[in-house]
């Protein structure tokens, strides 16, 4: 639908630290949300992940683009889009160099929460 502009912690700390809010009905306005987080993703090809809350939507959506990283000619997988999702077990932690699009140029060492494990959520092959 759209690509939006990514808040940048430098212009707008505070919606970044604003607690995101439980979807409670996946209505149109959501759906619509979630088509412009992976217009967005999908403008910055080498992000993995974005929040509704870096685009100042302060839902808990979230969409993210699994896949290898380290094969260059493959094509990015078609992002995910998860709905109030929570990780219940992370396990194989492995540590990974990581950056944040609201951080532009400040990477550090993370740990990926989905390494291995499991989460709940409603993804958007169910809307």
């Amino acid at each position: 639908m759209a690509v939006r502009d990514i808040v940048l912690f430098l212009e707008n700390a505070a919606a970044l630290r604003k607690k995101s809010k439980p979807v409670r009905s996946i209505n149109r306005r959501v759906k619509r949300l979630v088509r412009d987080l992976e217009d967005t993703l999908n403008d910055h090809p080498d992000g993995i992940g974005l929040a509704a809350l870096q685009i100042d939507v302060h839902s808990r959506v979230v969409v993210i683009r699994l896949g290898n990283k380290q094969d260059s000619k493959r094509e990015p997988d078609a992002p995910l889009s998860l709905i109030n999702s929570e990780i219940m077990e992370a396990r194989n932690e492995q540590r990974d160099l990581d950056g944040r699009s609201s951080f532009p140029v400040l990477c550090d060492e993370t740990i990926p929460p989905l390494s291995e494990g499991g989460w709940l959520g409603q993804n958007r092959s169910s809307l």
